[in-house]
């Protein structure tokens, strides 16, 4: 339905301008959606549903993309269509009715050292001590309790310098692991 749109697969759709349903009883929308997948036995890892925001300006090149991915196994892919998660998104996300921007959010985690009272964590590419939030910052101690740093618990606090984020701890906690999950702003 719609131009050059092709559902090769077993009870596929496809609809809008150059749009594949190639994967069985998969759904695709838009224009120039990337699809794929097995036309005729459901694959988990196919694609289910697609909205192609593609480009198909120069027919000797066609530029396939989505803006959304969902495939058979429940993983949702926005600005991605092989997502590695329930819901990856590549690009920035607004949280919240007045929303706060950020474009990536990680866990560190490593092992505390067993000579000193601190640790430090290097910043990954891009992120500084200007755009980096830390959400939270745990240690486990010598019986296997997570403290964070407001339980004050011989956790003394974190701080981002200029080049990683510095993490002190008291007696208890040397040689064991730590989490740290951050984000980084734009």
């Amino acid at each position: 339905m719609g131009s050059n749109t092709i559902a090769s697969g077993n009870l596929s759709t496809a609809m809008g301008l150059q749009t594949t349903a190639e994967s069985s009883t998969s759904f695709a929308i838009g224009r120039c959606n990337v699809g794929g997948g097995n036309p005729g036995v459901w694959v988990d890892a196919d694609p289910l549903f697609e909205i192609g925001i593609g480009n198909p300006a120069n027919p000797n090149n066609i530029i396939k993309d989505n803006a959304m991915t969902v495939l058979k196994n429940g993983k949702v892919g926005i600005g991605t269509e092989n997502p590695n998660a329930s819901l990856e998104v590549n690009g920035d996300i607004i949280l919240g009715e007045s929303g706060t921007r950020f474009m990536e959010m990680r866990e560190f985690t490593g092992t505390t050292s067993s000579t000193v009272w601190n640790i430090t964590v290097s910043y990954p590419s891009g992120w500084n001590k200007d755009n980096t939030r830390i959400i939270s910052c745990e240690i486990q101690n010598d019986l296997g309790t997570w403290y964070g740093v407001s339980h004050s618990y011989n956790i003394y606090g974190y701080v981002l310098n200029t080049g990683n984020i510095t993490i002190s701890y008291g007696e208890g906690f040397k040689n064991n692991p730590y989490r740290v999950v951050a984000m980084r702003m734009p």
